[in-house]
């Protein structure tokens, strides 16, 4: 499933796009940042959450795989190993730039302090996104538009089932970081080391619990209900 995955990755035009826009979103933030020092922790901020909304790229992947959607159907692939194996090969390919960017950006704000926030928050809230993802992608699924489909023209997203999913997707990353931020917030403008720590183990922790939960959820719909949700992606728009 990593593999496979791995491949859709690199050669899915819907994916390239769906991936690609998130260094361009964080370099602008960097960059509004060091335009106007005063903005600067409300955008390290919202690097962090957009490292976490990255992780709900994976919130149609049963969508996309479509009419291929048979193979893992017949051929009886657990749901576990299903749901690992796409977000394993999201990982690998998002986890090292997250980590450098979010110590890159508090190094260019000069607030070195607030890197073990801004890995662990980003972390955290990337492995939330993951957790969420694969509840939303068994429970509200739907038919995407075929592979190669020029992203600029991809209709897939703007049906009322795609809005529901990515509105369910974006409350389940920032609900459960709501602690961690407050905490975080509290600690960056104390310039508590101790604050800043406990904020970043509040977001692992929550993305931890959010992606165990989801992961559970997930995989026991899926082994029972798989049929059904075929049924319901089966065809690309």
């Amino acid at each position: 499933m990593m593999g496979k995955s791995l491949r859709y990755w690199r050669r899915d035009t819907r994916y390239l796009a769906g991936l690609g826009i998130y260094p361009v979103v964080i370099v602008f933030f960097a960059a509004m940042g060091l335009v106007l020092p005063e903005s600067r922790g409300m955008m390290l901020g919202m690097a962090i959450f957009m490292c976490g909304v990255s992780g709900i790229s994976l919130a149609n992947e049963i969508g996309f795989d479509g009419p291929a959607g048979w193979v893992n159907l017949v051929t009886g692939v657990p749901a576990r190993a299903n749901l690992l194996g796409r977000i394993a090969a999201q990982a690998v390919l998002m986890v090292p730039g997250v980590v450098v960017a979010m110590i890159v950006l508090p190094l260019l704000y000069g607030r070195a302090d607030l890197i073990p926030l801004a890995v662990m928050g980003a972390l955290g809230a990337m492995i939330c996104g993951w957790g969420i993802s694969m509840v939303v992608s068994v429970l509200l699924p739907y038919p995407s538009s075929p592979p190669g489909t020029n992203p600029m023209k991809d209709k897939s997203a703007s049906s009322s089932n795609a809005m529901i999913a990515m509105a369910v997707a974006m409350l389940g990353v920032f609900v459960p970081l709501v602690p961690a931020i407050g905490v975080g917030v509290w600690g960056a403008i104390a310039g508590s080391l101790p604050l800043i720590l406990l904020a970043g183990v509040l977001a692992l922790v929550a993305g931890a619990v959010m992606f165990l939960l989801g992961l559970r959820i997930a995989s026991v719909r899926l082994d029972a209900r798989y049929p059904d949700v075929f049924q319901k992606v089966h065809n690309h728009l």
